[in-house]
């Protein structure tokens, strides 16, 4: 067997093969020196997006100081009642 793949399926065929064993196809279905497989490598960017949707957005430093102040305005009010 050569590196000769089908460009429908990408399984490997053999040289002498008149159609594909995996899908079976051959000249008249399309399968000729000038077709290509390179429609099935995939896209990693469209995968990841598919995968995990749109990257987390960063938290604002402006919303994680507000929750230290009030946790500090909590605390001594707790302490000073004490």
């Amino acid at each position: 067997m050569t590196g000769r793949t089908c460009p429908h399926c990408a399984a490997p065929i053999k040289e002498t093969a008149i159609s594909c064993p995996m899908c079976g196809s051959d000249e008249q279905t399309g399968w000729s020196d000038s077709a290509s497989a390179d429609w099935l490598l995939p896209d990693y960017e469209e995968i990841i997006a598919n995968e995990f949707g749109c990257p987390p957005k960063k938290k604002s430093l402006k919303a994680i100081g507000v929750l230290v102040v009030l946790f500090l305005l909590a605390f001594s009010l707790i302490y000073f009642m004490l």
